[in-house]
């Protein structure tokens, strides 16, 4: 009986971990994607810049912020 009541308890503490690290994962993903998005923006801005295309600089120093933060 003993045994049983220490392999729930064990697994429960596993299964505990597994949810943080899914919701670690979560938060690590979403940030993942921000990133992604911030460089996509960085990208556009120097190639507006680099077409030759009127662009005021202030947009691509936004998105570098917003890549950094």
């Amino acid at each position: 009986m003993s045994l049983a009541l220490g392999a729930v308890w064990s697994m429960r503490s596993v299964h505990e971990r597994l949810e943080e690290l899914a919701t670690q994962d979560a938060v690590l993903s979403e940030r993942a994607n921000l990133l992604g998005a911030a460089v996509s923006e960085v990208e556009l801005q120097l190639y507006a810049l680099q077409v030759g295309r009127q662009r005021h600089l202030d947009d691509l120093i936004d998105a570098v912020e917003h890549m950094r933060r």
